[in-house]
């Protein structure tokens, strides 16, 4: 599923963050991060595939405990851009907003 978010992500980049803002860097620090803890997990996967019963061995745990790390500056980021930049926030967003998934009146 990370790489179906990373596309969503990078379009999101692309077509609404606006270039030169603090958003735009920001953004794109947050999908490097995110493809690095992606990058990471699929390290400690491959590491576990050689290992008999799957018991991890020192490489793969410090992968997966990084990928960890990362992937809470990651997350930061990620709520960096909408709850402070306002970064693809509907304008409609408000405590008593409607459903998403409710028909548009």
């Amino acid at each position: 599923m990370g790489v179906v978010t990373a596309a969503t992500g990078w379009l999101d980049w692309w077509l609404v963050t606006p270039q030169g803002s603090r958003a735009r860097r920001v953004g794109l620090l947050h999908g490097l991060v995110n493809a690095a803890v992606l990058v990471l997990f699929a390290v400690s996967w491959a590491m576990r595939l050689a290992e008999t019963d799957w018991t991890p061995g020192w490489p793969a745990l410090v992968a997966a405990w990084l990928g960890v790390l990362a992937g809470g500056l990651g997350g930061w980021l990620g709520g960096e851009l909408v709850e402070r930049l306002g970064i693809s926030v509907d304008e409609n967003a408000n405590p008593d907003a409607p459903s998403s998934l409710a028909a548009s009146r």
